[in-house]
Formats: structure tokens, C-alpha cells, sequence
């Protein structure tokens, strides 16, 4: 396997394309309400676009949750909590909850995400669309496990949430908070779950601890690498936490040849009808020997956990 170029695994002072999908994503989020609102389109592609914000806005608040999105442990903060309130997702719990994902993958005990995999295959919409409400569940499961501080904010985000819903409605406007917050959150919370859960792990059966190269999947198409932000390489993620989302398929490039080559077997679509399987190809690859080290501040990431 070629070494990788050490500026792949170090995260730059500020990673301008992931602030710019940051930004992007509140000024898709403001033009999609304002149209709606004053009836320059109609209602659905005005929710739908909103829906779209929201999902784009869980790649910068994933980056700040990975510390890739600056060197500024501020910035990411700041990223992050603002990313996470078109989710209405409270970032710290959010990021808690994703460094145990990554830490327990695939563990049906520990991994946090594997709610989106379980069960029956006609089952499963039903999860996605729930994937965070069971996030709130283990955090209050584990509340006195939580660091003081992160407990107070995540408590503090989510009432204020609701004390805005609840205002909104006080004032007539419950429609509108219901139309372009509430059920654009919902929707991309589903569709992530979906794409960022479900599909990278199906079968969610081996876990990081026993094999970390084939506890996530890749698959390999430029396409959906642009409409899921790279995280069709979601293996490259896993491997390399550290590597902003744009990185993604460069690594994959240099990695690939091996990795596919060492893959254990030829991987049929799941069960479950996954239409996106059918764009590129996939693997899950045996371990591979890493002759280029992992980056130091992943390495350090990980170990922390």
C-alpha cells in the first residue's frame, strides 16, 4: 500500500470546505423558510429544502465533533452547537454518543448506533426515524455517567428547543415552526440514519474490536461520494477520524488497490431493498497492513475513548 502524504491526515488551521458546508447549509436553510414563507414556492419544496439544510449541516457539526473541522477548539464548538440546532440535536451529546459509536462499532450492547440496524428488515424506516430519540434515551440511561458540564448543556439545548416550539406556537406560528424546523429535521435525521448507520455497517455483526477494517463498509462511487459528503468511504472515516470529509476518497485512492484486494469475499445487496448499492461498488475488506501510521491526533482521539 503507497504511504499516505502526511498533509491527508493533519487537519489544517481551518478546513474552508467544511466551514463553507457549514455556511452553505444556514444559507440554504434561511432561503428554503424565507421562500416558503412569503409563498415564492410551495410549501413542500420549501420543507424539502429546509430538510436539505439540515441534513448538509450534520457534516460540519460531524467534523467539529472529529476536531477536523479547525485547530480552534472554539471554532469547532461553535460549528458544532450551530450545526446541531437545525437537527435540534444538542452537539455534546451528539458527539458522546458518535466517539462511542466509533469506539464499540457494531457492538449490539455498546454501540449506540446499532439501533439502526437491528430487527426485522421492514422494521427498520421505523428506527432511522428514531435513531435520535434512542441517543436520548442512553443519555438519560447513563446521566449520572455523563460529565457534569455536558449534562447541564445538553439539558439547557433541549429546553430551549422546546421553549422556542412552545413560544412558536403561543404565538400562532406553531405551523411554521412545525413545518420548516420540526419535520426538516426529522427527515434528514431518517436519511442519515439510513446512509450513515445502517448502510456502512450492514450486517452490523462484526464488531471494531474483533476486526476494525471489516466492521465498516466502503463503496466506492464518485457520485455518491458528493451526494453523501464522503461518506461513502466511510471505512476511510473509521479508519482515519481525523481526515476531514473531503479527504475521504483521495486516502481511498491510495488505500484501494490493497484494500480490495485483501477483501474477504464478494458482497451481495442486502436483504432489505438498498437502491444505493446498485451506484458503485462494495467492499468490506480484511485487515490490511498499514504501512503508513494513523495520524497522531486519531490515534490520540481513539485512545482517549
Amino acid at each position: 500500500m503507497l504511504p499516505l502524504a502526511s498533509g491527508l491526515l493533519q487537519t489544517r488551521p481551518i478546513e474552508w470546505p467544511s466551514l463553507a458546508l457549514f455556511a452553505g447549509s444556514y444559507a440554504l436553510f434561511a432561503a428554503s423558510v424565507y421562500a416558503g414563507v412569503a409563498g415564492l414556492v410551495s410549501t413542500v419544496p420549501a420543507v424539502l429544502g429546509a430538510a436539505v439544510a439540515a441534513y448538509a449541516a450534520f457534516t460540519p457539526m460531524h467534523e467539529a465533533a472529529h476536531r477536523s473541522l479547525a485547530r480552534s477548539a472554539l471554532l469547532n464548538g461553535v460549528v458544532g452547537r450551530l450545526s446541531g440546532l437545525l437537527l435540534m440535536a444538542p452537539f455534546l451529546a451528539v458527539r458522546h454518543f458518535h466517539l462511542e459509536h466509533h469506539k464499540h462499532t457494531n457492538d449490539a450492547d455498546r454501540d449506540p448506533d446499532h439501533w439502526s440496524g437491528r430487527g426485522p428488515w421492514y422494521l427498520l424506516p421505523l428506527r432511522w426515524a428514531t435513531q435520535d430519540l434512542h441517543y436520548y434515551y442512553l443519555f438519560l440511561r447513563s446521566y449520572h455517567a455523563q460529565k457534569r458540564g455536558e449534562r447541564i448543556e445538553t439539558i439547557a439545548t433541549l429546553a430551549a428547543m422546546f421553549a422556542l416550539v412552545a413560544l412558536a406556537f403561543g404565538l400562532g406560528h406553531g405551523e411554521l415552526a412545525l413545518l420548516y424546523w420540526i419535520v426538516p429535521a426529522r427527515l434528514a435525521i431518517f436519511f442519515l440514519a439510513f446512509a450513515f448507520d445502517y448502510l456502512p455497517h450492514y450486517p452490523h455483526e462484526i464488531t471494531a474490536a474483533q476486526n476494525r477494517y471489516r466492521a465498516t463498509r466502503a463503496i466506492d462511487s464518485a457520485l455518491f461520494n458528493v451526494l453523501l459528503f464522503g461518506q461513502t468511504y466511510h471505512l476511510i472515516h473509521h479508519l482515519y477520524p481525523a481526515v476531514p470529509f473531503f479527504r475521504y476518497r483521495t486516502v481511498w485512492k491510495y488505500q484501494r488497490e490493497e484494500l480490495m484486494k485483501l477483501q474477504s469475499e464478494s458482497l451481495a445487496p442486502p436483504r432489505a431493498p438498498l437502491p444505493l448499492l446498485a451506484a458503485g461498488s462494495l467492499a468490506a475488506p480484511r485487515a490490511p497492513t498499514i504501512h503508513a501510521a494513523h495520524p497522531v491526533q486519531a490515534a490520540a482521539e481513539l485512545d482517549a475513548l
